[in-house]
């Protein structure tokens, strides 16, 4: 089984599978959400061999909504306002 899967793993049809599959497995393992996110990500990158300037224009890309924004802020505010024992 675990053979077929490395066979497979090459195909790009299958990628996004065993992304999640690679994701789950890690995940299982114990590793943190964040590290094996980190991790299926630069496998990704590197199987379809793509480059920082992919990263760095979708980082842009994912920060220029400002209506998005407000949201984390609300949240500080919120925080701040219980800190201060104003809520």
């Amino acid at each position: 089984m675990i053979y077929a899967i490395a066979l497979e793993w090459g195909s790009s049809d299958r990628f996004g599978n065993m992304a999640f599959f690679s994701f789950l497995t890690l995940h299982f393992l114990g590793v943190p959400i964040a590290v094996a996110l980190k991790r299926v990500t630069i496998l990704s990158l590197g199987h379809f061999q793509l480059g920082i300037p992919v990263v760095s224009s979708n980082f842009y890309a994912g920060i220029a909504k400002y209506p998005l924004l407000a949201v984390p802020f609300f949240i500080l505010a919120g925080m701040i306002l219980e800190h201060c024992c104003v809520s």
